[in-house]
């Protein structure tokens, strides 16, 4: 008998059945999971309770920023709200900046972070001391560096608070630019978008863009803000969703006037960095939530692993390519809405090309980073 007859049965009989198990799995995500995102109702009627909201801004050497964009942040319309800045130990002009404006905006209030060599301080501390200093009940954040798409942004996210609702968890689209790799970083802020809301609305979040979202000074005191992690300079958004959010304390607001967006240009070292940087922080998370994500990822790497394997031993190719339409044509169907929504119109049509690219590049990252942990 050839053994190399044995060997390509072997594998054929193998990933045949891996090669439909991983798009089962897909077919459930889509269907029972990303579906929902697809589906969800862009506005919310408002429960006719306008709460008052400190909008919390923060800034770390973003004096240029601060000038730019003070104007577009006060000019929301909405009836009571309040502007507390968190200048968070800045080095450049930060803090004269901020005393110059407020000669201009006297409404505004100010909470400055200064260097101390004795105390490390890192973000979450600069946030707590934001939240202390704010005057209502409900606080919305953002960064110095985000503007809000429309002048009803507060508005569109304090109408998802609800009887028992203490979050409110936001989206920020990814800025456009050329070239390949904006192109592919804009791509995987859709994929992990994805992922991000649609299990919020499963009742199942797991984290959130800091940069847009609101909670309530209840939910964080009672919670003891972030003292658990407080010691880590990262996860401050994350750790804070996974210890309060559940199934009916959480809202997620998607209309295009909810959104901010950033206002510079991401390198893409800083995009490995923040990559790297949510490694460390998925270790943190419950098994249930890392389980969730490693599903999703696994079942993509087994199927485009089952596929070429398959072609390789010349195994059935029509077989084999009527599992891949089927399984993209499910993507399509779902994804164009979300895409739509989500502002990254076209994008998801390079899905043949950039999804294997995509998985891919994320296990060239993951294996750098478990040898640089290692080292």
């Amino acid at each position: 008998m050839n053994p190399f007859t044995d060997i390509s049965f072997l594998i054929v009989a193998v990933f045949s059945h891996v090669l439909i198990v991983s798009t089962l799995i897909q077919a459930y995500q889509l269907l029972f999971v990303y579906l929902r995102l697809a589906r969800y109702p862009l506005h919310k009627k408002s429960t006719g309770s306008n709460h008052p909201i400190s909008v919390i801004i923060y800034a770390r050497n973003h004096a240029q920023e601060l000038v730019k964009n003070i104007s577009h942040w006060l000019a929301q319309e909405y009836a009571t709200f309040e502007l507390v800045i968190v200048n968070d130990c800045s080095w450049d002009d930060t803090e004269e900046t901020l005393r110059q404006l407020l000669i201009t905006y006297p409404q505004l209030k100010v909470v400055n972070v200064p260097i101390d060599d004795r105390f490390k301080r890192n973000k979450k501390f600069a946030l707590s001391l934001g939240i202390k200093a704010a005057q209502y009940e409900h606080v919305l954040f953002t960064e110095a560096d985000y503007l809000p798409q429309s002048k009803k942004w507060i508005a569109e996210m304090q109408a998802q608070f609800g009887e028992k609702t203490e979050l409110v968890l936001g989206y920020t689209p990814y800025p456009k630019g050329a070239g390949f790799w904006s192109i592919f970083m804009r791509f995987d802020h859709f994929f992990r978008a994805i992922n991000l809301l649609s299990f919020a609305l499963k009742g199942k979040a797991y984290s959130a863009y800091g940069q847009n979202m609101a909670f309530t000074k209840t939910a964080f005191f009672a919670g003891k803000g972030y003292a658990s992690h407080m010691h880590l300079n990262y996860g401050e958004t994350d750790f804070f969703v996974n210890q309060h959010a559940n199934r009916k304390n959480t809202a997620v607001a998607l209309s295009p006037s909810s959104q901010v967006r950033s206002t510079k240009k991401q390198r893409y070292a800083d995009f490995v960095k923040e990559a790297f940087t949510r490694m460390d922080v998925e270790k943190g998370y419950t098994f249930g939530k890392r389980f969730r994500l490693a599903s999703v990822n696994v079942s993509i790497g087994l199927f485009y692993l089952s596929l070429l394997l398959l072609l390789l031993v010349h195994f059935s190719w029509h077989w084999v390519l009527g599992v891949y339409l089927f399984r993209l044509s499910l993507q399509y169907a779902v994804y164009f809405k979300i895409a739509t929504r989500l502002q990254h119109q076209h994008l998801h049509w390079a899905l043949p090309i950039l999804e294997p690219i995509y998985y891919l590049h994320n296990l060239v990252l993951k294996v750098v980073y478990l040898i640089k942990n290692k080292n």
